[in-house]
């Protein structure tokens, strides 16, 4: 799905495994990075890349305001689950996926936060942080025990 960069490349991010990558047909990931034709970061859900055979699980996506350490907590609701998210580098964006892990739970989500800090047009190479809060329900975006 990505355009214009080696298949071989890690292009996406799994949460439950906190890791970077690549596109394959085992759609282990939540959500994939590309970039537009002006070299913007573009965000895609699991869902706008592909579909598994059990069917793609629901990843929202929400820019944030501030910056990266400024972003505590994941919000309640406004997430967008059908559209890609262009950002610019520095832009928060806050991720909530339902995952199995979560399957029995009341809330069956994790939550995260993602930013791109930098961008290397040439070799198609985003640079970036993400805090991945992988107790179900808890929308707590800082390090440690969530408290909330």
């Amino acid at each position: 799905m990505t355009t214009g960069t080696p298949t071989n490349s890690p292009v996406a991010l799994s949460l439950t495994n906190k890791a970077i990558t690549r596109l394959d047909g085992g759609f282990d990931f939540d959500i994939a990075f590309d970039l537009n034709a002006l070299g913007k970061p573009v965000i895609l859900p699991i869902g706008l890349v592909g579909t598994p055979i059990g069917g793609a699980h629901l990843v929202g996506l929400k820019r944030m305001s501030g910056v990266f350490d400024s972003v505590t907590e994941a919000p309640k609701s406004g997430y967008v689950f059908d559209s890609t998210v262009v950002v610019s580098a520095g832009q928060v964006l806050a991720i909530q996926a339902q995952v199995s892990i979560c399957s029995y739970s009341i809330t069956p989500y994790i939550f995260a936060k993602v930013v791109i800090d930098s961008v290397q047009m040439p070799t198609r190479t985003l640079f970036g942080r993400t805090l991945i809060n992988l107790n179900c329900g808890f929308r707590s975006l800082v390090p440690g025990t969530p408290t909330f």
